[in-house]
């Protein structure tokens, strides 16, 4: 699995069978690039690297894991069309229509994106960029990195 710096990943794994009643540890073999948190529910990845986590039970029985994690990115870009928006970019949408933005992160990076519109309302957006005009007036879309980087767009709706 790959995973950006600065973010977790929700794991799930059972034992069979199922009325086995076993202790699981979990050992990374790089602690400070990845590891799980107490609970086993979840990998936290630290910083850029490749580790791998090992599950083992109380009897010697294992299941392994590579986690290899990228850096956190420095920015986020948003585009339409596969032209970049510049800062303060607004964009004009016609009551009904949708438009579809993207997110680029600098080479090398990886991270979780999370869109919102302030005024969803006006404009909402989907988790994968796709914008909809829904009524008169103004929002913003703004999207968001794991590690708080973002990049907005204000979409006027006509």
């Amino acid at each position: 699995m790959t995973i950006g710096a600065g973010e977790k990943f929700s794991i799930e794994w059972t034992v069979t069978p199922n009325n086995a009643d076993l202790e699981v540890k979990t050992y990374s073999s790089n602690s400070k690039i990845a590891n799980t948190d107490k609970d086993l529910a979840f990998i936290h990845a630290y910083k850029p690297g490749i580790t791998t986590i090992t599950f083992q039970t109380q009897n010697g029985l294992t299941s392994k894991i590579k986690v290899t994690v990228k850096p956190a990115p420095s920015k986020v870009t948003l585009y339409k069309g596969g032209k970049a928006l510049k800062k303060g970019a607004s964009l004009t949408l016609k009551k009904g229509k949708t438009l579809q933005l993207k997110a680029k992160l600098p080479s090398g990076t990886l991270s979780t994106l999370t869109w919102k519109s302030d005024k969803p309302k006006i404009a909402k957006v989907s988790k994968t960029g796709k914008v909809t005009a829904l009524k008169k007036g103004t929002a913003t879309i703004t999207v968001r990195t794991a590690n708080g980087k973002k990049a907005a767009v204000k979409i006027k709706v006509e």
